[in-house]
């Protein structure tokens, strides 16, 4: 089993490609796609171009210092709109229209034509000035015909504005392109188009000056690029390969965009020179923008940034327009930064940093993605990491608190009223102490162990004692094995609970070749299951508690729920799911602190679901608990409460590096090729080697 690092997939690297050689170079044109696309054309440069969901287009280097931001929400049709989206967007004399759809919930599922024909989906365009004002807000249906739903909106140089519309009717099912006056509310004229057979649906909808299209098609048969007249009679098709595409190369004069959790992202293709603009220097939702943005440039530099939300609960669609200055961090704050490694940033971190940057006059926070462990770390040793770091279950703060470069939180804690016992589970925080410091704090926790039914009391039990109580078990037909887990499984839970027995990073030793390591080795290889073994029932599986809902689980099931078997003692494993902490070094701990005070506050701490691990902010625990009323009785909730705060529990540790390097040799004893002290012996001098490079 290879714990492989998880990296973040959410930079949204931009191919940016030259206009199809099918396009007729007469028809100068506006390109335009839909969300389905994912494909970026360079236009010339007198063409204003849209851009789908991950880049875009913009003028060469230099590139700026920084951008002033006008940002603004297009909302949803009804307060019960959900899935609210952008279709397209294009700009035409400085502005910007977007088109934007929003479905009512249904029961039923559709394709957007029906749900359009039955009234569930809503289709407005927008029109957006430069400085972020909403000009007109027209709902599409009050100007268009009842059979027309658009798909695609264009403008041209002149400023027109095109609408590339699905005829639903059934007796005149086709494609044609609609032109309205949206400060008008005004339907102006309608072009059928002359659409081959094959054509399933549009990606790429342009106009050129004199009203001439050029559209993108998937076809059936093969994509196709189709040109029609202004009339709508087609002109010409031209086949588009995949392999013309990759040819295609964008001109010197072009930029690429994209944004993830950093910030906004700007590529020079001119030098390759590429910068990257914090989202807390722009002062912009990075929950809005850190995933799925699609990028409309202006001719001067400027470019609209369109963040589509994740989820299908979102009632608006965020948009802000970045105009070039010369300033750089235009907000003039403070920058404290917060590193994060092998972790996807989710809702309640990038919660917390807009809430304290909106809450905070002089600091700002940052989020800095490290993709390498090894980088982070030397960036801390050297004194240029950053001021907090977040951890998750990929990654260990352990390292850091044993070398002494984190900051002991505790004098801060006693002095905080959001992080006061009657707000949040201060126990945790305790069983999370390191030397009873606090270095690293737990934003959210579950409890993992073993559960099956008939095993005895108590919360957990050490490898003899758990021998002792197999023993029976084994003689007994009543199951062939007492656990269904591979042995590098419970080699895993095992090490995870007792890591720290075996390394230690302060003075760079480890102790895999002990008697300790061996015997958790043997453990694990006498009660696991052969790969080649099929699912059969067992006495005992792994579990978790992530939530009182777990609770009533076990209470329906007649379970009971014990820790992994330790060969050091008996106590309950906590999961490292998402933890804080202060690097030592930083210039301002104390505002460091408030920043952690945000994490636990219970805006933020809702965002972790029921069942999805346990909040510390008592508040939002207590709402989870009364959301199984149904199942659990208030005594039973209020002993789950006091389980929480009499936990004897300690948090899981590892190193991905040290735990790769276990699960690569191990497999020649558990295959039988070695016996456990050979084995142990080559994991001890391959990790011994490890630590000693790190020094």
């Amino acid at each position: 089993m290879n714990h492989a690092k998880r990296l973040l997939s959410c930079l949204s690297i931009v191919l940016v490609i030259g206009l199809l050689s099918g396009c007729q170079a007469a028809h100068t044109s506006l390109s335009v796609e839909t969300a389905e696309d994912t494909i970026v054309f360079t236009v010339p440069t007198t063409v204003r171009e849209t851009e789908p969901s991950a880049g875009g287009v913009a003028p060469a280097s230099p590139l700026p210092e920084g951008f002033l931001v006008s940002s603004v929400s297009l909302p949803g049709r009804s307060p019960e709109a959900q899935n609210v989206y952008c279709s397209s967007a294009s700009i035409a004399e400085n502005v910007l229209n977007v088109l934007v759809f929003s479905s009512q919930p249904s029961d039923k599922t559709e394709t957007m034509s029906e749900q359009y024909r039955q009234g569930f989906l809503f289709a407005d365009l927008f029109q957006v000035s430069k400085d972020g004002v909403v000009l007109s807000d027209l709902p599409l249906e009050t100007v268009l015909p009842a059979q027309y739903m658009p798909v695609i909106v264009a403008t041209n140089n002149l400023g027109t504005v095109y609408l590339l519309c699905e005829n639903l009717s059934a007796d005149q099912a086709g494609w044609e392109v609609l032109t309205v006056n949206p400060s008008r509310s005004a339907l102006l004229s309608s072009v059928a188009l002359a659409v081959p057979e094959d054509v399933v649906r549009f990606t790429r909808f342009a106009v050129d000056d004199k009203g001439a299209f050029t559209l993108t098609a998937l076809c059936s048969t093969e994509n196709q690029t189709i040109a029609f007249d202004p009339f709508g009679n087609l002109m010409d098709t031209t086949p588009i390969s995949s392999a013309a595409q990759e040819e295609t190369k964008p001109t010197s004069e072009d930029a690429a965009y994209a944004s993830d959790v950093d910030g906004f992202h700007v590529t020079s293709l001119a030098n390759q020179e590429e910068r990257v603009y914090p989202w807390s220097e722009l002062s912009m939702d990075s929950s809005a923008f850190s995933y799925y943005t699609r990028f409309v440039p202006y001719e001067d530099g400027s470019v609209a940034l369109i963040g589509d939300p994740l989820g299908d609960d979102s009632s608006s669609i965020e948009v802000s327009i970045l105009c070039p200055t010369d300033t750089v961090n235009p907000t003039g704050k403070t920058i404290l930064t917060v590193g994060i490694c092998d972790a996807d940033p989710n809702a309640l971190l990038l919660n917390a940093v807009d809430r304290y940057n909106a809450s905070s006059t002089a600091y700002s926070i940052q989020l800095r993605n490290y993709r390498d462990a090894d980088k982070l770390f030397t960036d801390i040793q050297s004194g240029q990491g950053p001021d907090l770091l977040y951890g998750n279950e990929y990654f260990s703060s352990s390292r850091l608190e044993e070398q002494g470069l984190l900051l002991d939180m505790t004098g801060l804690m006693s002095n905080s009223a959001a992080l006061a016992p009657d707000q949040v589970l201060t126990h945790v925080f305790d069983l999370y102490a390191y030397e009873d410091k606090h270095f690293t704090l737990p934003i959210r926790f579950a409890i993992t162990g073993v559960c099956g039914t008939n095993l005895p009391e108590g919360s957990g039990w050490t490898l003899e004692s758990f021998a002792t109580f197999a023993e029976p078990y084994a003689k007994s037909a009543q199951s062939p094995y007492l656990i269904y887990a591979q042995p590098y499984d419970i080699l895993s839970a095992t090490l995870h609970a007792t890591y720290r027995n075996f390394v230690n990073w302060d003075d760079r030793t480890c102790s895999f070749d002990s008697a300790a390591f061996i015997a958790q080795l043997e453990f694990a290889k006498s009660y696991g299951v052969p790969d080649a073994v099929e699912y059969q029932e067992a006495l005992i599986r792994f579990g978790k508690i992530d939530g009182i809902d777990n609770i009533a689980d076990l209470k329906e099931k007649g379970l009971v729920f014990k820790s992994f078997p330790r060969n050091d003692q008996d106590t309950l494993t906590l999961t490292r799911t998402d933890t804080i902490s202060i690097l030592r070094d930083t210039e301002a701990p104390k505002e460091a602190f408030r920043f952690i005070e945000t994490l636990f506050s219970a805006d933020c701490q809702s965002a972790i679901e029921a069942g999805f691990d346990i909040p510390l902010n008592r508040q939002v625990l207590d709402e989870h608990i009364a959301a199984e009323s149904d199942r659990i009785s208030p005594e039973e909730g209020a002993a789950f409460l006091t389980y929480l705060e009499t936990l004897n529990a300690s948090p899981e540790d590892f190193d991905l590096v040290v735990f790769d390097i276990v699960s690569n040799e191990v497999a020649s004893y558990f295959d039988g090729d070695a016996s456990a002290a050979e084995a142990a012996a080559t994991i001890q001098d391959l990790v011994s080697k490890y630590l000693s490079a790190h020094k």
